[in-house]
């Protein structure tokens, strides 16, 4: 392992070029400190930036003032402790985040996983599953995967193709739009204040918050939360339900690290409820169409699943289909059963495609 430090002036901007799993930490210094194999990466300084190329793995300790930007990276990230104005253009693997001031990425192939950010959080396009917790300003212009938002401020327009699970803190510009190809729960934190259109494509909104526990068969619906204020319009592909219970599952950090990250050792107890749930609420829409004849047969247990790639594979997300592996496990389990028939089977699938 060879650890070089490169002294930078006020000036000079950092940009690294990498061809495989990139480590960056916050440093208190002014300097840039690098580690890496012998022979893997050289500097090259200029007067008014530092280009750092490598051609394999790369750990970097950042100077806590300055500007850092990472041209690509074609494994996976991980960022600790930054507070540098930190960008990156192309992310080709996972990118994990644990505190940084702020962050601004162009585009990630997998997942993103993110917490204690109180500045603004800027993502492009994120090829799988986006996952934050703790974000002073959320901007997601497009999610791959499904979403899932805890204790975050909204700081502009997002685009998720599959479910959003999701409690905003604010609304931290004027308007706010959340395009869901989904379904999606919003759980309700006492500070948010907002005015809310709900649209349901499938005219299924849920209210279970204060005193208002109902099911409204409607498209549309316009609440107040709060003292009102900044306007927040949510688009759903499926259902869509406003809460105010606790937010099911709890976070684990304490084991996340650049090999393990956050992803992976999160535990979210709710899953399997969430998952069953979702498939009893389009059996039962199925069912009042028609489509089915009652009763509905009981969901069976789902076995667990990997939640995703670990860090430094460099593996990419799959493109989302209509179907998530786990809901045709269940109806394909349901089939083998006897629970359903063949043709139900084929139903139930082409309604949770949407």
């Amino acid at each position: 392992m060879v650890v070089q430090s490169v002294p930078l002036s006020e000036s000079q901007k950092v940009y690294l070029r990498v061809s495989g799993d990139l480590t960056l930490e916050g440093g208190p210094q002014g300097d840039l400190t690098l580690h890496g194999e012998r022979g893997d990466f050289r500097v090259e300084q200029m007067e008014s930036q530092v280009v750092v190329v490598c051609s394999g793995g790369l750990r970097a300790v950042l100077p806590a003032q300055g500007h850092v930007m990472v041209e690509r990276a074609s494994g996976s990230v991980f960022v600790r402790g930054t507070s540098c104005d930190l960008k990156m253009e192309r992310i080709s693997g996972d990118l994990t985040v644990d505190g940084a001031e702020h962050l601004w990425v162009e585009r990630v192939g997998g997942q993103t996983t993110a917490r204690k950010v109180p500045g603004s959080l800027v993502l492009g396009k994120v090829g799988g599953d986006l996952i934050c917790e703790e974000i002073g300003s959320l901007t997601a212009s497009k999610v791959g995967g499904e979403a899932h938002l805890r204790q975050v401020g909204l700081g502009g327009d997002m685009h998720c193709g599959g479910d959003l699970l999701i409690a905003p803190t604010q609304c931290a510009v004027p308007s706010v739009t959340l395009h869901v190809g989904g379904d999606v729960m919003m759980h309700l934190l006492p500070e948010l204040n907002a005015e809310v259109l709900l649209n349901s494509e499938e005219r299924e909104i849920y209210l279970n918050f204060g005193e208002q526990h109902s099911e409204l068969n409607v498209k549309k619906h316009l609440l107040t939360l709060g003292t009102g204020g900044a306007q927040l319009t949510i688009f759903a592909g499926g259902d869509l339900m406003l809460t105010d219970q606790a937010w099911e599952g709890e976070t684990v950090w304490e084991n996340a690290s650049e090999n393990r990250p956050w992803r992976e050792v999160m535990e979210l107890d709710g899953f399997g409820q969430k998952m069953r749930g979702k498939v009893e609420r389009k059996m039962g829409r199925m069912a009042r169409k028609g489509m089915f004849v009652p009763p509905i047969p009981p969901i069976p247990p789902i076995p667990s699943v990997p939640l995703g790639p670990k860090m430094g594979s460099g593996a990419q997300a799959e493109p989302r289909e209509g179907v998530t592996s786990d809901e045709r496990l269940m109806v394909l389990q349901m089939l083998q059963e006897g629970k359903i028939n063949a043709e139900q089977a084929d139903l139930l699938l082409s309604a949770l495609r949407g």
